[in-house]
């Protein structure tokens, strides 16, 4: 079977994925665009940019990338797996997290060009 990728990018709400791996809103930490999520010994902060979810780790400079990215680095499933397993989450499978764990969205992250 083959999978869209590119629509697991922009129809899963990542912060809602990663809730489901143990990851829990800082709220302290979070803004409109932005939201800062600390699992067990990790800490990733997640946007949104050109449509699609994004997020980086604070505790390691190459964990980073799209809600692949994030399943690769967390479950070291191969991209088969990988693709069955966000496939069926879009479709409603999976175990789902608690609504007041996770972010139901963020606002696009925009450059201000005056700021810079």
């Amino acid at each position: 079977m083959t999978y869209d990728f590119s629509l697991f990018k922009t129809n899963i709400n990542l912060s809602e994925f990663a809730a489901s791996f143990g990851y829990q809103i800082d709220r302290s930490k979070s803004t409109q665009s932005s939201i800062a999520m600390k699992g067990a010994n990790d800490k990733v902060i997640i946007s949104k940019k050109g449509g699609r979810w994004v997020y980086f780790s604070v505790c390691d400079d190459n964990d980073k990338g799209n809600i692949i990215n994030f399943a690769l680095n967390r479950t070291h499933k191969n991209m088969r797996e990988i693709g069955k397993l966000l496939n069926d989450w879009m479709g409603g499978g999976g175990t789902r997290p608690a609504v007041q764990s996770y972010a139901g969205n963020v606002k696009e992250h925009a450059a201000d060009p005056k700021r810079i």
